[in-house]
This record gives structure tokens, sequence and C-alpha cells, in this order.
């Protein structure tokens, strides 16, 4: 999913360069908002139903709740910039996101089909994992939002050639994507995440050089082609960390662990008659790396590490 995120984002860079320079910025959120649609329909007509699942209950009072929440806070934190943190408006948006995220955790403990299940927290090192996801998050979204001003008020470029500067970057988070589970294999999941963050810091000290005279090949090729590395490979031992211990049918959007993951393992299909494994019978192979490795204390599907499934 790494891998396809980035060929995704080397697409979307380029063609929001297109859109800008030959019809102007509005046309990104008309293309947004198309490409949603389209993607809908195909989830709607192309996904199969997971037959062994049972369908639960849409948590409809959780799912507006905490759209509310986040409405209010986004608004809040925006209108900040221009009215002020003292602003009536600014206090009241923030203040109403506050109690509305209060109100979904109420809301979410009481639901028998919660949409964030409060247990799910309780589980493996769940908690850990998306807080670390949310901090990574925070940094390599407003890379986004500040290398395009950068390259196009201060460097002169067009947006065409800002969309086609991102591309490196995008190339670099595929390769990563594809690396990670190699590089687990090889040093441990610890080792190659404490790694690729190092290495995303460093890229980001490297950026913080730029300067106003400064040009695209010296200053921003370098550090985004780094960067790009070691957020992918974060990424993806992030992904695993953060449904570490939670059961099959507690993963929600994220998926079966594995089938969804670059990481995971590619020939788990659905057990047929013959399939040993659907008795109760599992291969008896030796998954990678000494005991009490990191290897061993991520699950096993999760790092592309040759085990088979639980029954």
């Amino acid at each position: 999913m790494g891998a396809v995120s980035g060929a995704g984002g080397a697409g979307g860079v380029l063609l929001g360069g297109v859109l800008t320079q030959a019809w102007g910025w509005p046309w990104i959120f008309h293309s947004v908002a198309l490409g949603s649609a389209l993607v809908a329909a195909a989830v709607a007509v192309l996904v199969p139903r997971d037959a062994g699942q049972r369908a639960g209950r849409f948590d409809l009072l959780g799912t507006a709740t905490v759209t509310l929440a986040l409405t209010c806070l986004v608004y809040g934190l925006t209108t900040a910039r221009g009215a002020g943190w003292t602003d009536p408006w600014v206090l009241g948006t923030l203040g109403a996101a506050a109690v509305l995220l209060a109100a979904f955790a109420v809301i979410e403990l009481r639901r028998p089909h919660a949409l964030v299940p409060p247990r799910l927290f309780a589980a493996g090192r769940v908690a850990a994992g998306n807080l670390l996801m949310a901090l990574l998050g925070s940094v390599w979204i407003a890379l986004f939002f500040f290398l395009p001003l950068y390259q196009q008020q201060v460097l002169g470029a067009s947006p065409l050639v800002t969309g086609a500067g991102q591309l490196p970057f995008a190339a670099a988070n595929m390769l990563g994507a594809a690396l990670a589970p190699l590089v687990a294999r090889r040093v441990g999941a610890t080792a190659a995440l404490t790694g690729a963050l190092l290495t995303e810091a460093a890229g980001l000290l490297w950026l913080s050089r730029i300067s106003a005279d400064g040009s695209y090949l010296a200053d921003l090729l370098g550090p985004t082609v780094l960067i790009g590395l070691g957020l992918s490979i974060a990424f993806v031992q992030l992904t695993a960390l953060g449904v570490d211990g939670v059961p099959r049918g507690g993963r929600g959007s994220r998926g079966r662990a594995g089938e969804h993951h670059p990481a995971g393992r590619r020939g788990d299909r659905p057990r047929g008659p013959g399939d040993p494994r659907r008795f109760g019978h599992r291969p008896r192979l030796r998954p990678s790396g000494p005991a009490g490795s990191p290897h061993r204390r991520l699950p096993h599907r999760l790092l592309g590490i040759g085990r088979g499934p639980r029954p």
C-alpha cells in the first residue's frame, strides 16, 4: 500500500501542477471531489464483502460527533491566524471541538458497534503506534504545504515545475515502501523504525538550511529524497505497530494486517477444503530472527515473515 500511495502521490502532485497552471487552483478541489466520487463508486461495485465477518451496525452518532469536532477544530486553528486567538469565533469553535471530542469518547464507550472501540487501545501497542503515526503525520503533511510555497514564491517556479519537482520525493517514497520489509527482516523492526526516523530527521535538518537565494538542485533535491526514504519505511513499521495485538475482527479500516500492507504476506488466500490449516494444522516454518528479537514482538504477517496465519 505504501508503494501504491507513493505512486498516487507522484501522479497527484504532477496533475495538481497541470490543473493549477491550466485552469487555476480551484480545479484542485473540483478534481478531489470528482476523484472521491469515482473511488466511492468503485468501492461499491468492485470490493467484495467478506463472507466470514458479521455485518455490524453503522455508528452514525459517533461518526457525526467526531466529524463535527474535527471540523470545529480545523476551523478554529485556521481562523486564529487572521482573527487572533482571542477572537470569540475562534474560542467558540475550539471550545466546541473540545466538548464534541469528549462527547465522542463517552459515546464510543456505550456503543456496541463503536466507530473506534476503546478496547482496541488495550491490545498490544496500538495506542503507542497510533500516537507515533499522528506525530509523524504532523511532520510530513506540513512538508507538502511549505515546499510548494518555497518553490513558487521564493524560487519562482511555475505550478507545473513545482509539481514535477515533487516526483523525486514520491519515487523515494515508493522505493522505501518496497524496501521496508527487507530492512525489517535484516535488522529487526525496532532498528528499522529507529533508522527510518533518524533518516527523516536528517533530511529535515538538511532542509532547514534553505535560503532565499537557494536553488532546487542544491537545496531541495537531496533532503527531499532522504525524507522520502525515511518517511516511507517509518510509515510501514508504524502501521504494523498500530495493529499489533489487535484481533482480526477489530482491525477496522486498516483491514486485515498483511493483506493491505507492503510488508505483509502476499500468498494468504481463503482456505479451501484441501488446506490443512483449515483444521488447525499449521506449516512448521521457522520465523526469521533469533528468539527475543523484534521480529517476534511484532505480528509476523505484518513483517512478511514466513509463518502461516492462525486458524
